[in-house]
Order: structure tokens, then C-alpha cells, then sequence
């Protein structure tokens, strides 16, 4: 699949610390083909004058989009995602800014489109902090939403296996321009975790495209750069809130029963030991505002 154009999609925030090694590592790809589409959500540090900085010494054609707000990650992707197509680019690889890759990761996912005959396709995640797995295929639980295979741990042989999955986190993933085409983009109303998780779905088990799993591949995530490595208040709010916005849209009743027994039982626990994270009753706040919003979705889909 050489000679495909490729729009390289990130999203600004919090991001100073991370992005020359982000920009070392698209400097230092053997795929030439890439254009940089850099969205700055107003990020209160230094990132966007740093990424100017760096894009006038790069080797590569760099566009940076002032959004003029922060409005959440799904609609920072959506404008980097939109002017990409609009752009005549092939493919669009969705990258966070805080991770590192090898030379050839992007030309081997690339490689991979034509081998697997996918039409989506991630590499092997390692933490960089860690140097354990954070992420290879993964799937959709009965204890959690989504679960990544490896993750915080060691890897071993059977994780360089490549093959399907029907769920990986977008934050280095490659996709052809027709899944955009045809499943559309992100939902703006997750704004920031789920929205991916949403995508995916649509994408996989609603239009029946195909992700791959490339172990060749290999990047490195600093995880949790921009939102804090850490739980906060503001995760437990958004993760409880998308959670159920998510499992309504798409899991049966059964499967939603046992993720919120977990889910709020450890919440319950975890707010015992920290007694400054919101209580269980917040918690559960957060989930009918979730609900709220399902109810909301499923409106608009009868009026269309």
C-alpha cells in the first residue's frame, strides 16, 4: 500500500512535555507520505508554541488548527479527521502526542493494511514508563467495559501473534478514509474517554470492518501525560458518565447489570480509602446523567 497519503491526527493538551519526542519519532519514520494535523484544544501549557517550534524545523508538512476551546478529545480528532479527508488523505492514523515509535511502525501498519486485508490495524503498546505491555487486541467484559490483553504485563511470545480483534484504544491506530465515510466520526458527546470505545463499535460490529492486531508494530505510551497518571475526581465523573452513555447504546441488560455491580462496588471501596474522591451517591449522579444522555441519543435517532 505504498504511495498512500497518510494524515497523522493529534490532539494538544497538556502535551509540552511530550512532543519532541513525538515529532523525533515522526521525523525518524521510513514512510515518507504524512502530513501532521496538529489541534490545539487551548491547552493551558506550552504545547502550542513548542509544536510551532518544532514544526518549522520538521521534516514533514505540518498543519496546526487552533479549536479556540477545549472541547474534549472526540471533537479534536473529528476537526484533524475532517480536514485530513478533505485533504485527499488515504489513511488517517490517530496518534496521541505522548508516545514514542520505532522507524518502521507506521510503514508496517501500513503493510498490514494490504496483508490482513483490514481496514483498521494497531501495533503492540508497551508503557514507557513501565516497559510492560499496555496494550495488544482486546474486547468487551462482563466486569468492565472494555479490557486490553497484556496489559502491566511482561511480554512474551503469544502477544506476536497478529490477528483480528474487535476492540484497541485509538491512540495509535491507522485507518482507511472509507470507515470514516461510511460509520462516521466520533461522537462529540463522550468528550473524553469512550469516545473511541464508541467508534470502534460502530465501526466493527455495525459496519463490519475489520481491526488487526500488528505485534511488528512496536510504540511506546507514556500513559496518562495529559490527564495525570493518576485517578482523579474528573476521571471517576467522566468514566461513570460514559460508561453508561456506552453500555445503553450497545450491551444487553445482563452485561450492564454485572460491569455497574463491579463498577460501584469498587468505586464504594476505593472512596472509603480517599475520602476526597466523590462519594457513591456522586457516582451514581454521574450515571444518570449518562443515562440522560443515552435517552437524549436514542430521541434523535427517531427523528432521523
Amino acid at each position: 500500500m505504498s504511495g498512500k497519503k497518510i494524515g497523522i491526527v493529534t490532539v494538544l493538551y497538556n502535551s509540552a512535555a511530550v512532543l519532541e519526542g513525538f515529532f523525533d519519532s515522526l521525523t525518524k519514520q521510513d514512510y515518507e507520505d504524512v502530513v501532521l494535523y496538529v489541534i490545539d484544544n487551548k491547552s493551558p501549557d506550552a504545547s502550542l508554541e513548542i509544536s510551532r517550534s518544532l514544526a518549522s524545523k520538521a521534516t514533514f508538512p505540518t498543519v496546526i488548527i487552533e479549536a479556540g476551546e477545549n472541547g474534549g478529545i472526540a471533537k479534536g480528532n473529528n476537526i484533524g479527521i475532517e480536514r485530513a479527508l478533505a485533504d485527499g488523505c488515504d489513511l488517517v492514523l490517530l496518534a496521541n502526542n505522548d508516545i514514542e515509535f520505532a522507524p518502521d511502525a507506521i510503514s508496517l501498519l501500513v503493510d498490514g493494511l494490504d496483508k490482513y486485508s483490514c481496514d483498521m490495524i494497531v501495533p503492540k503498546t508497551f508503557n514507557y514508563f513501565t516497559g510492560k505491555l499496555w496494550c495488544t487486541t482486546g474486547g468487551y467484559g462482563f466486569t468492565r467495559p472494555t479490557y486490553a490483553d497484556g496489559a502491566r504485563k511482561d511480554d512474551a511470545p503469544r502477544y506476536n501473534v497478529a490477528g483480528p480483534t474487535v476492540f484497541a484504544p485509538t491512540c495509535f491506530m491507522l485507518i482507511k478514509r472509507e470507515v470514516f465515510e461510511r460509520t462516521g466520526m466520533m461522537d462529540e458527546k463522550y468528550f473524553v474517554y469512550f469516545d473511541d470505545t464508541d467508534f470502534i463499535w460502530r465501526a466493527v460490529k455495525e459496519q463490519g470492518f475489520k481491526l488487526y492486531y500488528e505485534p511488528a508494530s512496536v510504540v511506546h505510551h507514556k500513559a496518562g501525560t495529559a490527564s495525570g497518571s493518576k485517578a482523579s475526581a474528573f476521571t471517576f465523573y467522566m468514566n461513570t458518565r460514559n460508561r453508561a452513555y456506552f453500555m445503553n447504546k450497545y450491551f444487553p441488560w445482563h452485561q450492564r447489570f454485572c460491569v455497574n455491580a463491579y463498577s460501584f462496588t469498587y468505586y464504594f471501596l476505593y472512596t472509603i480509602k480517599h475520602p476526597s474522591f466523590p462519594s457513591i451517591f456522586k457516582n451514581i449522579g454521574y450515571y444518570r446523567e449518562g443515562l440522560k444522555m443515552y435517552r437524549e441519543w436514542r430521541e434523535a435517532q427517531k427523528m432521523n
